[in-house]
């Protein structure tokens, strides 16, 4: 699934899915920000600020100076990743709660 495109964003960022990652789940989840990097669900739930400074660091340094809406708008994308992540892969603790 794509959450953002070249057509209408700086990022081209997607959930990744291919025959190698068989056995994913709710940790091993991943986005992949297009020609940059790849994080699992699990870091970026652990600290997805320290994700948005590797991307941020590594893309001032490849490409041109990112401004700080384009990093707050990557932080969307991100949010709406583990967002259906935990949709697709509920744990039992939610299951539970509702």
């Amino acid at each position: 699934m794509s959450y953002s495109r070249w057509s209408n964003s700086k990022w081209y960022t997607y959930w990744c899915v291919g025959p190698e990652r068989t056995i994913e789940d709710r940790d091993n989840a991943i986005f992949s920000i297009c020609s940059i990097m790849d994080f699992s669900a699990k870091q970026i739930r652990n600290d997805i600020n320290d994700c948005l400074a590797l991307v941020a660091n590594y893309a001032n340094s490849e490409y041109s100076e990112l401004k700080s809406a384009d990093i707050d708008e990557l932080g969307e994308y991100m949010v709406r990743f583990l967002d259906d992540v935990d949709s697709m892969y509920k744990t039992n603790s939610q299951e539970v709660a509702k």
